[in-house]
């Protein structure tokens, strides 16, 4: 546990800054929707495009992992959205939110990525390769397309227009960057040096700030009604997924005890992702989103020792 605590010491480093940079008055509340506007649309689309476009579609694949991945994803996130909507009785939006990221889509690259060094001697990089297409390319659109869907200030429109969906998935920059860089990989396009740093340099500050706006959003204190849905979000994300996933593997993998099947289960295991509380902010529930990412990270400590633990690496 050790040393699961020095590779999220970091993270609650940032959110305590983000915290006491409210307390203290060095900034005020009124900059936290400029902060979480430059993760989403800007800084977070350029570590998309970075990260996407580097990666080699042809050789990082592995069909079998991809497929159990996406569809233990797929499922959960929507099992999730439907318990946190009929059985909490959740608003379609908050349903999605908790249900959709915070349930289904994993920190790998503040948390997965460092677990994976620290657990193998040489790291699966194809599995965690594998992981990021499918969580950017498949479970990211999903998610902002039933956020959109669902958000009650675009109903009126949506019931009115379907055409509304869709042009807000085509203006997402999120989306934006994540098509761009596929499309980048596969044609092997040659971007310049200069270009790439620059992306870079934005797209680098996108997990701290991430994280730092997250202790901006803690100034209150979660509700009883909240601190519900934080447990069965941090359940779900913890051990729901990481189990659903453990137990694809043992039923439809020739070999569990490959390292590739171990990796996948540690990346699925990683809390939510650090941007849960943006999309939180973006979609009317900042304070509950940065409460439960907190939580949650927290007890990933446990979590994933656990889980290592188990299967014994």
């Amino acid at each position: 546990m050790f040393e699961v605590m020095g590779v999220v010491a970091p993270i609650f480093l940032l959110i305590s800054l983000g915290f006491l940079s409210i307390r203290l008055g060095w900034l005020s509340t009124e900059d936290y929707s400029s902060l979480t506007s430059f993760v989403m649309k800007i800084s977070f689309p350029c570590l998309l495009l970075t990260k996407l476009s580097a990666i080699d579609l042809t050789q990082h694949f592995r069909t079998d992992i991809l497929l159990i991945f996406g569809i233990c994803s797929i499922c959960l996130a929507v099992g999730s959205i439907q318990f946190f909507r009929r059985i909490l009785g959740r608003e379609d939006t908050l349903a999605t939110l908790q249900g959709g990221i915070g349930v289904s889509l994993s920190n790998n690259g503040f948390i997965g990525y460092p677990v994976l060094f620290m657990a193998f001697a040489s790291p699966p990089m194809t599995t965690y390769a594998t992981v990021l297409l499918v969580e950017n390319l498949i479970m990211l659109p999903l998610i902002i397309f039933l956020l959109n869907r669902a958000s009650p200030s675009r109903q009126a429109a949506i019931s009115q227009n379907k055409v509304v969906v869709i042009s807000q998935l085509v203006v997402n920059p999120i989306l934006i960057a994540v098509i761009a860089g596929m499309l980048i990989s596969v044609m092997q396009i040659n971007i310049p040096g200069h270009i790439t740093l620059a992306l870079s340099l934005l797209g680098t500050a996108a997990a701290p700030l991430a994280l730092f706006t997250i202790g901006m959003a803690l100034v209150k204190i979660p509700s009883i009604k909240e601190t519900t849905d934080i447990a069965w979000t941090s359940l779900g994300k913890l051990v729901l997924h990481p189990a659903l996933v453990a137990i694809s593997c043992f039923l439809f993998v020739d070999n569990f005890y490959d390292p590739d099947i171990y990796a996948v289960i540690l990346l699925a295991s990683s809390p939510m992702a650090s941007l849960y509380p943006v999309f939180g902010a973006s979609y009317g529930a900042p304070n509950l989103t940065a409460s439960t990412l907190t939580t949650t990270t927290f007890l990933s400590l446990f979590t994933i020792s656990c889980w290592i633990a188990f299967l014994r690496i």
